[in-house]
């Protein structure tokens, strides 16, 4: 058996070129990540000194997707194919915010191609 085709997540309300026959309702994902002591130690320097702080860039990116692929999946065991006016929310929580708490909310939708 072929895999389900993934799950399209946009910002926007609408699809280009598709149209929404269903709104299956709103669907959300959220990824918890802690930082660790090293990554906290490179941020503190780099805020006296400036420049960036990659080690927590990974990290946010690791939390981003983490969220959004579980919203995805979500949808998708919902009967989506489509998740419409994605918005994610960043919260930093813990002992100087050493834990990024991600989560990703939109609207599931079933679309499929406009006509001529």
């Amino acid at each position: 058996m072929a895999a389900p085709p993934p799950v399209l997540a946009v910002t926007t309300p609408s699809l280009d070129g598709q149209r929404i026959t269903r709104y299956v309702g709103v669907v959300a994902g959220e990824a918890i990540v802690g930082t660790g002591f090293e990554q906290n130690l490179t941020a503190s320097l780099r805020d006296l000194t400036g420049g960036r702080v990659t080690g927590w860039e990974g990290q946010l990116q690791q939390a981003r997707y983490a969220a959004l692929a579980e919203m995805c999946q979500r949808a998708q065991a919902a009967g989506a194919n489509a998740v419409v006016g994605v918005s994610l929310d960043y919260e930093f929580i813990g002992q100087g915010g050493s834990i990024v708490f991600v989560s990703a909310t939109g609207t599931a939708v079933v679309a499929e191609p406009a006509g001529p």
